[in-house]
């Protein structure tokens, strides 16, 4: 399968502004004042993806095993059973901000329902018509 343009266009340029702070930390380092960087910088500098950059960068930086326990430890998965009104939650399949192995499964012991879209990125579905869209007066677009 081949990546959407999220993935294609904005991952990098989100992953390439994420190093570039990082090169600067790295060159700005006193480490008589702060001591060492608790992040290999060629480990992070290296990243592909913003999986790698937050097993390598992020991860340490804020005191996490790893990619995987920062996901599971921030993940909102843990209040799902205190929610009391029904609610659906939709994400896009193509969201670069997710690995496809951290969506979360849905629960019948909550009223929470999941959709997952094959497209529509990262906060995309405001930006995308659907096909049989009308324009409106005042260039707002009403879905059929």
């Amino acid at each position: 399968e081949k990546p959407g343009i999220n993935r294609i266009l904005y991952t990098p340029n989100l992953l390439g502004s994420l190093k570039e702070k990082v090169r600067q930390e790295v060159e700005n380092n006193d480490t008589s004042q702060r001591g060492p960087l608790p992040y290999d910088p060629a480990r992070v500098l290296s990243s592909k993806t913003l999986g790698d950059f937050d097993d390598s960068y992020v991860a340490p930086v804020f005191g996490f095993a790893n990619k995987d326990d920062y996901y599971n430890r921030t993940s909102s998965a843990r209040y799902l059973e205190d929610v009391a009104v029904p609610t659906v939650v939709i994400n896009s399949l193509d969201d670069p901000f997710f690995d496809s192995e951290t969506y979360p499964e849905e629960r019948e012991d909550v009223p929470v329902r999941l959709v997952y879209t094959e497209k529509g990125g990262h906060l995309g579905f405001m930006f995308h018509e659907e096909p049989k869209a009308e324009k409106r007066g005042g260039g707002r677009t009403k879905a059929s």
